[in-house]
């Protein structure tokens, strides 16, 4: 496992693999023949070999070579024009632009190369060859020399008589390799001797044609630029002669934003205006001296804060530190040192930006205060309260650290502090919401084991061996779970604080806090998981200690994808079935089970009983059928065949843990396994009758299946529970959003208005579910929390005066070595190249690099897995055709370029792909290939190919290295895409750019920039919930749901009628939704026209209902849907795809993502010229 890989060890194989794939595309160092790559010799013209870093001619610049584009820019002029770069196909110019103290000259260095050719040059001879390769050369010279090596004897070449009879000593060499060949002993020997043969080879058939070899030619030269003149101009000569490059440059002078002395803004552009040459990793360096000083671009511009909104100026305060000294023109560039004083700033073809990852670490912390098992029941009040009180502490303690801050940052920008005083505000109202947990913990009994409890079901749930897990258990000791690092768990810091936090709010329904939304923000990968599964854990157990009776749905969790769903419910059902197990071994837990219910819609799972047998025995009968079971093995025991039997036993129906299916038990799973808890029955049920008869404890869900509530009485079932022996009425009492950031745009606004008939529902009892939602990328989330939810946010861990450092999570600092083992990012930008080409090069050079480095296995599995992502399904698509053909090739062509003994050979079966056109069942079959580690027995998957269904929902340690196709159009997806590699070891991101989209061009010269601070470019959501486009597809579904839900008399589908005896409820759910709408239209754009519509359907309801009740066989019924629909009938709500009839019925989606219409083109007639 990569897990056993020191980080240290990972850093050097990650930094040796990086430099493998840019010598392969930029270069020196693509082909081994010399040790100084400087001087390498190559056997291609390397404006072939290499497909970035390249400078054409001027001439050559103008020729589009096909290529088009909006950015191209043909007639651009340099001298005229200094701070525009070309951005033609073939570029003949880079620049840079960047601030410096003002000052009269400017010293800088340029480093770039041209390619000569050669004949018959020396090459390396490797010194484990050499006693070989001397005996091999000496035999061969008896009667004529065929090759020579150096007086050193470190390099070898063809004979001097090569320049006269080149053919005769290729068919001596020739011949002599082919003796070698029957000498096991000389196979090293004769590889490297084939290299040096190809190298030179020539045709026999044209003895004129030369071999293709050149050499590197490396340059470099110091510039003084004259800061005084607005413009400069200067050829750069070497030895006296023109070398090809000129200098154009653009000097401003300007005032610092304080006033305090003026600096030089300054554009440099370098241009190639040879005739012919091709200069190739061409760079500019420039470094800090005693008088040339270098500023960033937001200590020169006035930030003018107070124009900014409240969000933004938060985000500049925060983000103070993370400042940008260059910006490049057709060309990427760096600064080093990252933060404080720069040093050196520098052009980058192949810019990098290591992403500092998160640091939980509290120092002066005893961990124990950290372990689930320091809160079982067993360990004394005091003794755990006394813990959550010292973590408490020294978070107060941070607080008040800041606080002396701040007077510091009120010197710095008066404006600034402000923001900090009020970020310190946020952060002592989470530090006495902490308090107010443990003081809950420590007066409430109840609070107290609820809380015990849930720490001991997240330990149990982590363990996959049973008897291990069974031992701690009845020990009550989870000392071996804690020594074994694949189950050993701590709380981090920002866990265990939101649970103290939140634990009034949700187990108070009186609590300040019950109404506020507490939204985890933290980045991807940081454990937000486990924050939630603690919470669902404690609001079901400390339900469960106070209503021996409670049952029914108590928390729903919401995703928005289904990969997302599926992944998180392995995880759940964990959980679920750790509680369960915990109920069974008390008293004290209530006499219903605590279960789990996957309720996705048809697509993934079943929605009724019968369909499922058929799936089963389609299943049984046909391996390779898709599975809509979602769960492959028991999530508590996770023994082999738990679930799915061996092939032997598949067609044995009590084989299968989805025998209850076919059995008509009343359930859906059970395990397999005689040792397993479980065996008789899983509390998990994937079927959507079962869900509505069973009412699951938690009832897991995608938020476009909630449409089905109001067109399905069913779905009642999932509001509310009675109690036929005590009347009692049970409600959710817990919603929990993940992935907030994805609720926006079309979804997030049809999804807001359906929040609203929900929160109406829910709230038809004593009060309101407490809800919370996680994500790792969100802007303005207030507005987007009260648009949704109708609620106030409370953001967990509130913010710091530094983005770095929160108390509860902060960036790590580098180790010893100046490494900080974060996600590697890399951009890459083809030049005279097309992107498909590059596309091809470049996942060639991933999947080829990782081979030739001398790994092991283990080693090798840290980078096998390239994961393509792209922007659109029709850019996938071209990218599987290329992996099958062109990339195979490209491997083969690397292998016989390098003369590597080993080389990459793709798997036969392809590579795989995520996207939304893959079955739910399919999804679940390639995760489970992805965790496959690479071994020298077993391959693993090669390529993984995907669209933004790999946002989220894919956490799969091994995968690494990944490719970026295209800047996604949004941050929050490239954050989230490129968060699904290197969670757990050191990732490598490339980023490839097109050159011909502006914005990738963008990015890609802000690289560096863009990078640092990510999450700040994160794009605000945009959440419409009662524009008039969603009132039409949505308001008349939402009002109906409305009073179906809260009034049982009204809830069958034959009592629409009914209406008539129900007008004052009526008239409250439209007052219910008119308070909601004005709320949050604070400029008046919609509450007008809902109210007019919420009156249209209302008035159109209560019309139908007399009609009803008046006329004979004349039905009034909420929904048609195509299949079931009769003409002599009257509707409510019809589907989408019915469209030609029941013109009555207003529309209603059986999907949230059911958001646009359909149109169809038809061409009559072709127009043609006159």
């Amino acid at each position: 496992m990569t897990d056993r890989i020191s980080k240290s060890k990972q850093e050097a194989i990650r930094s040796r693999y990086l430099n493998s794939i840019t010598a392969k595309i930029l270069g020196p160092g693509s082909e081994h023949f010399v040790s100084d790559s400087s001087v390498e010799i190559i056997s291609e013209p390397p404006r072939n070999r290499y497909i970035t870093g390249i400078l054409y001619p001027k001439v050559a610049s103008k020729a589009t070579d096909g290529v088009s584009g909006d950015d191209q820019d043909v007639d651009f002029d340099a001298e005229s024009e200094p701070i525009v770069v070309d951005n033609t196909f073939k570029p003949s110019s880079i620049g840079l632009s960047f601030y410096c103290l003002k000052t009269s000259t400017l010293d800088f260095t340029i480093n770039t190369s041209v390619y000569d050719t050669t004949v018959n040059p020396w090459i390396d001879l490797p010194t484990d060859l050499l006693e070989s390769i001397l005996n091999i050369v000496t035999d061969a010279q008896a009667t004529e020399p065929i090759l020579k090596i150096s007086d050193d004897q470190k390099q070898i070449a063809y004979a001097d008589s090569y320049a006269q009879k080149p053919i005769s000593l290729q068919k001596q060499l020739r011949n002599l390799l082919d003796q070698l060949k029957e000498k096991p002993e000389m196979k090293d020997a004769t590889a490297f001797l084939y290299r040096l043969y190809n190298l030179n080879y020539r045709s026999e058939k044209s003895k004129k044609a030369k071999p293709q070899i050149y050499q590197r030619r490396p340059i470099s030269t110091k510039v003084t630029l004259d800061l005084t003149k607005p413009r400069f101009t200067t050829e750069i000569m070497k030895s006296g002669k023109p070398l090809g490059l000129s200098i154009f440059a653009k000097v401003r002078e300007l005032p610092l934003s304080d006033n305090k002395g003026e600096v030089c803004s300054v554009t440099l552009v370098v241009q190639n205006t040879s005739k012919s040459t091709i200069f190739f990793q061409t760079q500019v360096i420039l470094n800090a001296t005693r008088s040339l000083k270098f500023y960033a671009s937001e200590d020169v511009m006035d930030t003018h804060l107070d124009q900014l909104s409240k969000e933004d100026q938060k985000i500049r305060f925060e983000y103070r530190n993370k400042k940008t000294f260059a910006i490049g023109h057709g060309i990427s560039v760096g600064w080093l040192p990252q933060a404080g004083e720069v040093q050196s700033i520098f052009t980058e073809y192949i810019p990098t930006y290591e992403l500092s990852p998160m640091s939980f670490d509290l120092e002066g912390l005893s961990k124990d205060i950290l372990r689930p098992d320091s809160y079982l029941f067993e360990v004394p009040k005091e003794t755990q309260i006394q813990s959550l009180t010292k973590f408490a502490a020294k978070y107060d303690a941070w607080i008040a650290k800041r606080e002396l801050q701040v007077p510091e940052i009120k010197m710095e920008n008066p404006c600034y502090a402000e923001i900090a005083n009020s970020n310190l505000r946020d952060c002592r109202i989470c530090s006495n919401r902490i308090h107010q947990g443990i003081e809950v913990l420590r007066k409430d009994p109840a609070a107290l084991l609820a809380f015990d409890l849930a720490n001991e079901a997240i330990l149990l749930q982590r363990s996959k061996n049973l008897e291990r897990k069974m031992q701690c258990f009845r020990s009550r000791t989870y000392e071996n779970l804690e020594d074994d690092p694949n189950t050993s768990f701590a709380w981090r810091p920002f866990q265990l604080a939101f649970i103290l936090t939140t634990i009034d709010s949700l187990i108070n329904e009186r609590s300040d806090f019950r109404d506020v939304l507490d939204l985890i923000w933290i980045s991807t990968g940081g454990g937000k998981t486990e924050a939630y599964l603690c919470a669902i854990a404690l609001v079901v157990l400390y339900q469960r200690l106070g209503d021996a009776d409670a049952k029914g749905v108590t928390v729903i969790m919401r995703y928005t994808l289904r990969l997302l769903t599926a992944q998180q419910f392995q995880r759940a059902s964990s959980m679920i079935c750790a509680l369960e197990f915990l109920r069974q071994h008390r008293d004290d837990l209530g006499i219903n089970e605590i279960s789990v219910g996957l309720w996705v819609g048809g697509g993934s799972t079943p929605n009724h009983r019968k369909e499922a047998k058929m799936d089963f025995i389609n299943l049984r009968k046909n391996h390779d059928s898709p599975n809509p079971f979602q769960v492959l093995e028991c999530p508590w025991c996770h023994q082999k065949h738990s679930i799915i039997p061996d092939d032997t036993e598949k067609l044995v129906i009590d084989a299968w843990g989805y025998a209850p299916l076919v059995n008509d038990n009343g359930f859906d799973l059970q395990c397999q396994n005689f040792s397993c808890p479980f065996h008789e029955k899983l509390p998990i049920y994937v079927i959507d009758d079962s869900i509505y008869k069973n009412q699951p404890t938690l009832l897991f869900g995608t938020v476009d299946k909630f449409a089905q509530v109001p067109i399905n009485e069913k779905t009642a079932a999932l509001f509310s529970c009675s109690n036929n022996k005590t009347g009692k009425v049970y409600k959710p009492q817990l919603i929990i959003q993940d992935e907030l950031h994805l609720i926006s745009g079309p979804l997030g606004s049809i999804v807001g208005l359906y929040e609203s008939s929900f929160d109406y529902i829910l709230s038809s009892g004593a009060s309101r579910p407490k809800y919370l939602a996680s994500t790792a990328t969100i802007r303005n989330s207030q507005e987007q929390v009260r648009n949704l939810f109708d609620r106030d946010v409370m953001q967990f861990p509130p913010d710091g005066l530094d983005v770095d450092d929160n108390f509860f999570v902060k960036t790590s600092k580098p180790s010893a070595g100046g490494n900080l083992y974060g996600r590697l990012y890399v951009g890459v930008m083809g030049t005279g190249k097309t992107q498909v080409t590059t596309e091809i090069r470049l996942f060639a050079a991933l999947l080829h690099s990782i081979v030739e480095l001398d790994l092991s296995p283990e080693e090798q599995d840290l980078f096998w897995t390239v994961v393509g992502y792209f922007n659109s399904l029709r850019e996938l698509g071209k990218a599987s055709t290329l992996l099958m053909d062109d990339v195979r090739d490209e491997l083969r062509r690397l292998t016989k370029l390098e003369g590597s003994a080993s080389s990459r050979q793709l798997n036969t079966f392809g590579n795989l792909e995520l996207t939304s056109h893959v079955s739910s069942s399919e999804i679940v079959s390639t995760i489970e290939k992805l965790t496959h580690a690479h071994t020298s027995d077993e391959r693993a998957v090669d390529t993984m190919i995907a669209t933004n269904m790999l946002s989220v929902g894919i956490d799969i340690s091994r995968l690494n290295s990944m490719i970026v196709v295209g800047q996604p159009k949004l941050t929050s997806e490239y954050i989230q895409a490129t968060s699904r590699v290197g969670r757990d070891t050191l990732g490598l991101v490339f980023a490839l750019y097109s050159s011909t989209k502006s914005r990738d061009r963008s990015h890609y010269e802000a690289f560096t920039s863009y990078h640092q601070s990510m999450y700040a470019q994160v794009e605000p959501s945009s959440v419409t919930p009662f524009s008039q486009p969603a009132l039409d597809k949505a308001l008349a579904a939402v009002l109906i749901g409305m009073l179906r839900h809260t009034n049982p008399a009204l809830l069958s589908q034959k009592n629409a009628s009914s209406i008539l005896k129900f007008k004052p409820e009526l008239a409250r759910a439209k007052t219910f939704l008119l308070d909601r709408i004005q709320r949050n239209d604070s400029e008046n754009l919609y509450t007008a026209k809902a109210s007019e519509k919420l009156d249209a359907i209302s008035e159109h309801w209560l019309q139908f209902a007399v009609l009803s009740d008046n006329t004979a066989n004349k039905n009034l019924l909420y929904f048609a849907g195509k299949k079931d629909a009769t003409p002599d009938t009257v509707y409510l709500l019809k589907s989408f795809d019915m469209r030609q009839a029941h013109h009555e019925a207003y529309f209603a989606m059986n999907s949230m993502r059911d958001i646009e219409n359909s149109g169809n083109i038809s061409i009559k007639e072709s127009l043609t010229d006159d």
